[in-house]
């Protein structure tokens, strides 16, 4: 089930595409436990947890550190109770109430084998790093670093990097429709001082 783009292979990361999925049907989750199996989970022990750094009663603010180092996390995957590495959530870290955010990684020569749509959340996906191929609903196009693809719930989605390097990409879920404006109508001035350390 794994299709490779090119002639390279990095299997301790390529398999984790197999489960990002919101909606698992019986034959894609047999077929990923098969894989998982097939690894050995020691190697993805002492994971590095996302820690906020600051936060008060209308703010928390983390740091994951250098991107290119994503694969120092890793995340319980809530159907299989596997350990996924390389892809980190940060919704629930941050308590956001609107969005879910991840980051992740997609290996060089690799492609996610399979399309997956979701109930009502729609899906920004924003390239941070690489080039690569998005499809949604069979239309095929090509991403680069600055690339952003929305897509709707019912949009059948994939992509594939195939360059000769990572491609780094993050992922902003929200309900589809539960936003009242856009720009800046739904913000306003308040008082209050500024306190910048003087230095």
């Amino acid at each position: 089930m794994l299709k490779q783009v090119g002639s390279r292979h990095n299997s301790e990361v390529v398999w984790l595409f197999l489960i990002n999925l919101e909606h698992h049907d019986r034959y894609y989750l047999s077929i990923t436990h098969q894989i998982l199996n097939k690894f050995n989970h020691s190697k993805i022990s002492n994971m590095k947890n996302v820690v906020v750094t600051s936060e008060g009663k209308n703010y928390s603010t983390i740091d994951l550190g250098d991107f290119n180092n994503l694969m120092d996390y890793s995340f319980l995957h809530p159907k299989l109770k596997t350990e996924v590495k390389g892809k980190v959530f940060i919704g629930e870290t941050l308590k956001s109430t609107g969005t879910e955010i991840s980051f992740n990684i997609l290996p060089p020569n690799t492609d996610i084998p399979f399309l997956h749509q979701h109930k009502t959340h729609e899906e920004i996906y924003i390239i941070l790093k690489g080039t690569g191929q998005f499809q949604v609903d069979g239309n095929i196009f090509n991403i680069k670093e600055g690339s952003i693809i929305r897509v709707a719930p019912d949009g059948k989605r994939s992509c594939r990097n195939n360059s000769d390097n990572p491609m780094i990409y993050m992922c902003i879920q929200a309900q589809q429709n539960s936003i009242g404006d856009y720009v800046v109508s739904d913000g306003f001035r308040t008082r209050g001082e500024i306190p910048w350390d003087k230095k």
